[in-house]
């Protein structure tokens, strides 16, 4: 049996279905099509966010490298140490200098660190000691070590690098710290007229 007064309704869904399916464009985009944009989309933040991060860590990579201390909290002969010493000065490049603790060897034996090893050196010895890439001279560790190596008979030289403790200049680099070092060596070797293979 037919109803011709519903076949308008019939006809008019049959055409819309297919307009829609014909043309996606005129109707809500494909679920792929929806898919790819919103992918094109959270790739460009992605990308964004990236350049932006490396972008931060270039402009403050020494922040992050280096954490250099400017006040000196103790001496070589604080009550802890008690290692004689020579406060100096050494030039670099541009009018600027290095603060340096030379420690000279033990003219007697010397301990302060019970149960180790008292001057075991059978000729002058010196060691040039650099610390980190935080702190300066001054922190525990360095003039721990410098006690250590005092008792053991070395003599030592403890420098800052440019930008750290009392040594001139702002902010510390890779390329000035190996500058700095080899301006110590040439203070040993030329100012003192020490021999490298002491050294």
């Amino acid at each position: 049996m037919s109803y011709p007064c519903l076949s308008p309704l019939f006809d008019y869904n049959d055409r819309h279905h297919h307009d829609r399916n014909d043309n996606p464009a005129g109707g809500t985009p494909a679920p792929n099509a929806a898919a790819w944009h919103w992918g094109k989309a959270l790739l460009g933040m992605a990308a964004v966010a990236y350049t932006g991060t490396c972008i931060y860590l270039h402009l403050n990579q020494r922040q992050f490298l280096y954490s250099p201390r400017r006040e000196l909290r103790q001496q070589p002969d604080s009550p802890d140490f008690g290692l004689p010493f020579e406060a100096l000065s050494i030039p670099v490049a541009e009018g600027e200098q290095l603060h340096g603790w030379w420690i000279p060897a033990p003219g007697q034996p010397y301990e302060i660190l019970a149960g180790e090893p008292v001057n075991v050196v059978d000729r002058p010895q010196t060691v040039l000691y650099f610390y980190g890439r935080s702190g300066n001279k001054s922190s525990d560790t360095p003039l721990n070590r410098a006690t250590a190596l005092h008792q053991l008979g070395f003599s030592v030289l403890l420098t800052d690098y440019r930008g750290f403790g009392a040594s001139d200049g702002e902010e510390p680099s890779e390329a000035q710290m190996y500058e700095d070092s080899e301006i110590a060596w040439r203070y040993l070797t030329e100012t003192r007229t020490l021999s490298p293979r002491t050294l």
